[in-house]
């Protein structure tokens, strides 16, 4: 038997086809697996039963949220000297000083790249003087790559 709190179509209709029945009274406390939205539609973890299962366990948000997953991973490579940004895009936590600085000067960094790698890609092509950035945007673009 499973319950579900919230819009979860592909979960219903999968876990009917594998022959679970729906308990659609929500308060019910008659279940083996309940998957909701929020954590307090699951109730205290510690009133479960032994053989009731959900979708939530304690602080999932670390690796479950956007800004704790870009936490936790921030905090493996200070563990663990694991490069991240080998094999995750890179992600700042905006309500931490230290890393809206970092965003900043990632940004100035990735749009001055961008603007030297158009102006190589560009200087052969016909009528690239014209189309070509002002020398002083190259300039800058160069001084924040250094």
């Amino acid at each position: 038997v499973f319950m579900l709190t919230g819009a979860f179509p592909g979960i219903r209709n999968a876990l009917v086809a594998k022959g679970w029945a729906e308990n659609e009274d929500r308060v019910s406390p008659l279940w083996d697996l309940k998957y909701a939205l929020l954590q307090r539609d699951v109730g205290e973890q510690g009133d479960l039963q032994e053989s009731q299962v959900t979708n939530y366990f304690a602080r999932n948000s670390e690796v479950t949220s956007k800004v704790g997953l870009c936490n936790t991973l921030s905090n493996s490579m200070n563990l663990d000297r694991v490069n991240v940004d080998c094999f995750y895009p890179r992600c700042f936590d905006m309500n931490n000083p230290t890393q809206v600085e970092m965003f900043a000067e990632d940004f100035k960094l990735t749009t001055a790249a961008c603007i030297v790698r158009r102006f190589v890609d560009q200087a052969d092509a016909p009528g690239a003087r014209e189309r070509s950035f002002p020398r002083e945007a190259l300039k800058v673009a160069l001084e924040v790559c250094r």
